[in-house]
């Protein structure tokens, strides 16, 4: 949804433009219709009203274009065995169960609950174990837009899945991720596909499965939604709640030329009377204070001193001499006095040009 904005400016009134999604939703039924359209709309004005929130007074002046995108969805589930790739057999990193029906979903669950040290692979394992899970309005095989209700069904079980990433060689791309923090059993799978059959493949060591998207070590947090790794739990939790406003997502890096980012919204630009530029200078104090189990303050930057410049769109006004502070004395101090007396300074010529401006006729 594209949504226009104006507020007021000191030449008339600015205007913006915002656009707006929300998050791709698996219809099932089409009775269900309304509740994801109403989904979708409560989604979109929460976005607007956090815009006008937090934009610094913008109003919303009309609803520019509304588009609904739509797409046959292909129901994909795991079925029977399928051998694993062997670049993601040399990761040592997964569990592919070997089953002739069409239970790989429900094995993997149950070799997370019930792990096996001796041949894993073997479904015979976790067959007696199969009573113990809720398959109530489940059918097979198991299709991504069931794991919802399967969750539901079962509160220890928390699961993600991926797949293969089709336009990266040997790379993987999130396919489903769970709402559920906390749960007894996470769970991580792979989901396989021979041309019309899928597997669901376990994923036992996250680690050597995404080698190649962390710096080197074994022990990872990856998200759900996008598959980044962090290096720690916390780096991932900071995260992952933003990131999941979106749903699952591929993070794709853009290629040479396009590689920098440059700003091109000059439409979007407000001209002021008066702007400040400031640069500060620093030096280092070493500091061995400890923030925590993992984090330290090596050094502390101390301002030494700061320039100044104030530049204006008048041009009888636009000859200012740069104001430059070095001293011993408080800097940060320093500093704001001289913001206080610019304010001062410039706020008496726009008095001034407000009083000498001609009427309008």
């Amino acid at each position: 949804m594209d949504c226009n904005y104006v507020r007021p400016a000191p030449d008339g009134m600015a205007s913006t433009t915002s656009y707006f999604k929300s998050v791709p939703a698996i219809m099932l039924n089409n009775l269900d219709i309304q509740q994801q359209i109403t989904e979708a709309i409560e989604r979109v004005e929460i976005l607007s009203e956090r815009f006008t929130r937090d934009g610094s007074g913008w109003i919303i002046d009309e609803i520019e274009n509304v588009t609904l995108h739509t797409s046959v969805y292909d129901p994909i589930g795991g079925s029977s065995f399928i051998h694993t790739p062997d670049w993601i057999a040399h990761k040592m990193a997964v569990v592919n169960i070997q089953n002739k029906d069409e239970k790989c979903f429900l094995y993997c669950v149950l070799a997370v609950s019930h792990p096996q040290k001796y041949n894993a692979y073997r479904a015979s394992h976790y067959e007696q174990y199969l009573p113990e899970l809720n398959l109530q309005d489940l059918s097979f095989p198991l299709e991504i837009g069931q794991i919802p209700k399967f969750e539901a069904n079962n509160s220890d079980y928390a699961i993600n899945v991926m797949r293969i990433d089709d336009d990266e060689e040997e790379s993987f791309a999130p396919l489903y991720a769970t709402k559920y923090r906390n749960r007894k059993h996470l769970v991580w799978m792979l989901l396989l596909d021979e041309g019309e059959k899928r597997h669901y493949v376990l994923i036992r060591n996250l680690g050597r499965m995404l080698r190649g998207r962390n710096t080197g070590s074994n022990q990872v947090f990856p998200c759900p939604y996008c598959l980044y790794c962090f290096s720690s739990e916390s780096g991932m939790q900071n995260h992952i709640d933003d990131c999941g406003k979106m749903g699952v997502q591929k993070v794709r890096y853009p290629e040479p030329p396009n590689t920098t980012l440059t700003f091109s919204n000059h439409q979007n630009q407000m001209e002021m009377p008066f702007v400040i530029y400031s640069d500060f200078e620093s030096y280092l104090q070493k500091n061995e204070e400890e923030i925590g189990k993992s984090t330290k303050f090596c050094d502390t930057h101390t301002p030494s001193g700061f320039c100044c410049l104030t530049v204006s769109k008048f041009p009888e006004y636009n000859n200012e001499e740069p104001f430059i502070y070095s001293g011993d004395g408080d800097v940060v101090d320093a500093f704001f006095t001289h913001l206080n007396q610019e304010r001062v300074r410039i706020n008496e010529i726009l008095k001034k040009a407000s009083t000498t401006s001609p009427s309008p006729l």
